[in-house]
């Protein structure tokens, strides 16, 4: 039996996706030894040792890509008041909460939320478009914007987010360059390998997030496999006054 497909029937994950992710990460030892392949066949009857070393867990693989983003650029969110776009299950949500936000205003045009988060007296599920959002939608002021949204540039998204925030205020954006392109394009199984359009896109979003008014202060990859699209995190400030040296970014 394919060792993701034992350890959640064992119940060590409620769901198969998150005991491959954790595999993958190197969190699951057998008898000692360190497994990091899903489909490594294990026994159906194995009664060894199973050892799940997680430094942190989150609701889905989000959590970790922004937990990440938050030691990467040293940014602290204890305190702070959060906005989760395009919050989905709610990794994003779940690492900001666990990091000591003091409220998240989740948002998506459905409710996936993960159960585990629904009754947080600390998050506000708002059912709606992003692109419909507006400040008075909010009671608090937002200190901290996220964002993990797919099908939508976002040259769409930056100037919703400096119309949300208030002077000097913050974002983190999950860049994602397959839904970058002003035409569609066809890459094998959808994976774009060529860092010089990588590169290009990146490019995209720094010179727009300044034209928009969200400088750029940092930028990290977003803990990518080679069988996934690189995925980047970027950190603005709303008419912040630092902006960080595009050339020497290495992709």
């Amino acid at each position: 039996m394919r060792l993701d497909i034992f350890l959640t029937e064992k119940q060590y994950f409620d769901t198969r996706t998150k005991a491959k992710q954790s595999i993958e990460r190197g969190e699951i030892f057998l008898n000692g030894k360190m497994i990091d392949k899903p489909s490594f066949e294990i026994d159906i009857n194995f009664s060894g040792e199973i050892i799940k070393k997680a430094k942190e867990e989150f609701v889905s693989l989000g959590g970790y890509k922004l937990s990440k983003a938050l030691k990467d650029f040293d940014f602290k969110v204890n305190g702070l008041t959060a906005c989760d776009l395009g919050v989905s299950t709610g990794g994003f949500t779940d690492c900001l909460i666990q990091n000591g936000a003091n409220f998240v205003y989740a948002i998506d045009v459905s409710d996936t939320l993960h159960y585990s988060l629904k009754n947080s007296d600390k998050i506000e599920l708002i059912i709606k478009n992003v692109r419909d959002l507006e400040k008075n939608d909010f009671s608090k002021e937002i200190d901290l914007i996220t964002a993990d949204l797919s099908f939508i540039s976002e040259t769409l998204v930056l100037p919703i987010i400096y119309n949300l925030l208030a002077d000097e205020k913050y974002a983190i954006v999950l860049i994602k360059p397959q839904f970058e392109f002003d035409e569609r394009k066809k890459f094998k199984n959808g994976i774009i390998k060529d860092k010089k359009i990588i590169k290009n896109i990146i490019k995209k979003i720094y010179d727009f997030s300044i034209k928009t008014g969200l400088s750029p202060i940092n930028i990290t990859s977003a803990g990518n496999s080679k069988d996934k699209n690189c995925e980047y995190l970027i950190l603005l400030q709303k008419n912040g006054k630092k902006v960080f040296d595009f050339s020497k970014i290495n992709f």
